[in-house]
Order: structure tokens, then sequence, then C-alpha cells
């Protein structure tokens, strides 16, 4: 499916993504990620795997509360620039 919408370098993963994809060397810095889950704060992990530039989409809020659907993108090594986009709600990560 990806090939026919014209994502072939894109990389999927389906399962908890808290602590991002540690089983994958090659992936070591994402261009980006998409979260399809909530979670009360952003997961540290996810953001220090991205590569400079890239952004970080996710739901932020409590699980059963008010979310924000938040764009983190990384300036530097330890700093990211954080864009509020809109309500959403969305199920919480498996350990968020």
């Amino acid at each position: 499916m990806r090939d026919s919408l014209g994502c072939d370098r894109v990389k999927l993963k389906i399962g908890d993504g808290c602590a991002g994809w540690p089983d994958a060397p090659s992936l070591s810095d994402y261009g980006g990620a998409l979260v399809t889950a909530s979670a009360t704060t952003p997961p540290v992990a996810l953001l220090r795997r991205l590569r400079p530039g890239a952004r970080l989409v996710i739901a932020i809020g409590p699980p059963a509360g008010p979310q924000t659907l938040t764009a983190f993108r990384r300036t530097g090594p330890e700093s990211w620039n954080q864009t509020r986009l809109g309500p959403i709600a969305l199920p919480p990560l498996m350990q968020a």
C-alpha cells in the first residue's frame, strides 16, 4: 500500500511507542513521526530520536480530559519548538 501512495521510504511500526523504536539501528534519527495516541507529556525517547528540523506530532493531554494535537520540531540537541494545532481526542499510549 505504501508504494502505491508514493511513500516507499515510510517505515511503519505498530506497538508501544513510548520508548521509540530501539531495535531499529538503521533508523537512528527520525525524519518525522506521527503518533496516533495521546500522552500527558511528550515522550522524551521519541523527541530525542528526531533529526534536527524534524517534527513529532502527538496528542497531549489527560486520557479523559481535553487533548491538543501538538507538533514538536527539534531545534537543537536538547531543544524543541512546540506548536498547538487544535483539539483532538485519542486513546492513551500503552505506557503513557
